[in-house]
């Protein structure tokens, strides 16, 4: 008894430290996969589920406040076109790469959104629209958190080797990176052209997300008649819209956006501490290698398309 209530005073103790420390939602996710692998879930994944499956939807409704639609669109219609050719590009593309390693279905959808639209945002407001279950989350995410590591390393060095401009570099970052705040981290090591530049592409890549959910809920609903439609993104839709055009609301949206993130970042914890070892063993390395290949594929040809259109000046 005395060490079943000091594993759940742990277990609140973890959640605890990392909202007093504003932990990023990596760290929630991996601290909630390490205490699962060293000391188990003091509660039942049924529990558990029923707490981060709406407090997901809330925390994506919540991040809406910290969206500019005005922001978004002055990159123009040219951004939106080639944001929408490399997500169609990104998706076919991993829908044949996990027919070919055969990848579970939900898992090789949502990495394949994640590389193409916004990393770990698009799994989070994807996987209520499509059921996912938390192993299936918890791997997607994982893979695309350690690709983001990795390109905050790789891509300026390949960047200053390859001798592309901030402007380049910018849109290659912004089309190839996963999560904006590895774009961000990225873009900025290349001067505050390219920061600001590849941000602005990262929003209009990320507002595909919108439609995206939309469409992946027509998709899998009619699979599985117990998928609802996800009426979170209206709502999200709704927050991004009067936080852009009510000054009144923008007092107070940083701190709902912050609430919002810490509450993502207890949200993978809780979904990363339903995973057991028995799980990971089953996963196995073939999401691991297709989300490489599939970031590979992007990272390569949006390169070579990047230098192409600079080079021939079709793209300014």
């Amino acid at each position: 008894m005395k060490n079943h209530l000091a594993h759940q005073a742990l277990f609140f103790a973890c959640i605890l430290t990392l909202l007093l420390f504003q932990a990023s939602p990596v760290w929630g996710l991996f601290g909630g996969l390490l205490f699962s692998i060293f000391l188990s879930s003091p509660y039942p994944d049924e529990l558990l589920a029923k707490f981060h499956k709406p407090m997901l939807k809330y925390a994506i409704v919540g991040l809406g406040f910290g969206m500019n639609f005005q922001n978004v669109m002055s990159v123009g219609f040219e951004g939106l076109g080639i944001t929408l050719l490399t997500l169609v590009f990104t998706v076919s593309a991993g829908w044949f790469i996990a027919k070919l390693l055969g990848i579970e279905e939900k898992i090789g959808f949502l990495i394949a959104s994640g590389t193409a639209i916004c990393g770990g945002s698009a799994i989070a407001a994807l996987s209520p629209v499509i059921d996912a279950k938390s192993r299936e989350i918890s791997v997607s995410m994982g893979v695309i958190f350690i690709l983001n590591a990795v390109a905050l390393l790789v891509f300026p060095v390949l960047g200053r080797e390859l001798g592309l401009s901030a402007t380049q570099f910018a849109w290659w970052s912004a089309i190839a990176i996963h999560d904006t705040s590895s774009v961000v981290g990225t873009a900025a090591q290349f001067g505050n052209e390219s920061l600001a530049l590849a941000t602005t592409v990262k929003l209009t890549r990320a507002l595909w997300i919108v439609p995206f959910s939309l469409l992946a809920a027509h998709l899998f609903y009619t699979k599985n008649k117990k998928t609802d439609y996800p009426y979170f993104i209206l709502f999200f839709i709704l927050a991004a819209l009067v936080s852009t055009y009510f000054p009144v609301i923008q007092i107070v949206s940083p701190f709902i956006v912050q609430i919002s993130k810490s509450a993502f970042t207890v949200v993978l914890f809780l979904i990363g501490i339903g995973i057991n070892k028995t799980a990971i063993r089953e996963t196995g390395v073939k999401p691991i290698l297709y989300g490489v290949l599939l970031w590979l594929i992007i990272s390569l040809v949006s390169l070579c398309g990047v230098i192409y259109q600079f080079c021939t000046s079709l793209v300014c």
